[in-house]
């Protein structure tokens, strides 16, 4: 199940809005803070419209997997990033919970990446995890192969509430383009 997957691969109807420019992309606007309208109480981002095209690009140019902010909520973004290494070090039962079950995905991923190639990958590390509100997390992680190199991969996790993981895709993370 080696994809390559792109915008068009849409099968949990994440990446519908992101496939084409916004208006303000289209003519490079300069786009007023007051435009990204924020709810009562929420912080006000400053830079907001350097938030949302870097939001952009990265869902474009990496599929979701790379993203690590979260523009304004009238975006109504599907990806939410979750912070790793403040959940693991969390105290909370949901810091922990959480971190189990990205870690439980990622293990899920790597089991079967293993028995699809017929080699035998370890986890090294979770990397980055985005949540999806398609009950698919985004992982980006590091396996070692029989104590070969470390390789990065990239996999999307299914977790259906009460269900079992399943794996929908997986690849060897590309490099970034020059």
């Amino acid at each position: 199940m080696v994809t390559d997957p792109t915008l068009d691969d849409d099968r949990w109807g994440l990446f519908v809005k992101y496939k084409h420019k916004f208006w303000f992309e289209e003519n490079d606007y300069d786009v007023p803070e007051s435009y990204f309208y924020y709810q009562t109480g929420e912080k006000i981002q400053p830079n907001t419209i350097e938030l949302v095209k870097r939001f952009l690009k990265q869902v474009r140019e990496s599929r979701g997997y790379d993203v690590d902010c979260c523009p304004p909520r009238m975006f109504e973004s599907p990806f939410a990033p979750l912070s790793l290494e403040e959940m693991r070090q969390g105290t909370s039962d949901i810091d922990k919970f959480g971190y189990a079950t990205v870690v439980e995905a990622a293990e899920c991923a790597i089991q079967k990446i293993s028995e699809e190639t017929g080699h035998s990958y370890k986890l090294v590390k979770v990397e980055k995890a985005v949540l999806t509100t398609a009950s698919v997390v985004f992982l980006t992680l590091t396996a070692e192969e029989d104590g070969g190199p470390v390789q990065t991969i990239q996999a999307a996790v299914y977790e259906p509430r009460g269900g079992y993981l399943v794996l929908q895709e997986w690849r060897f993370k590309p490099l970034p383009a020059h």
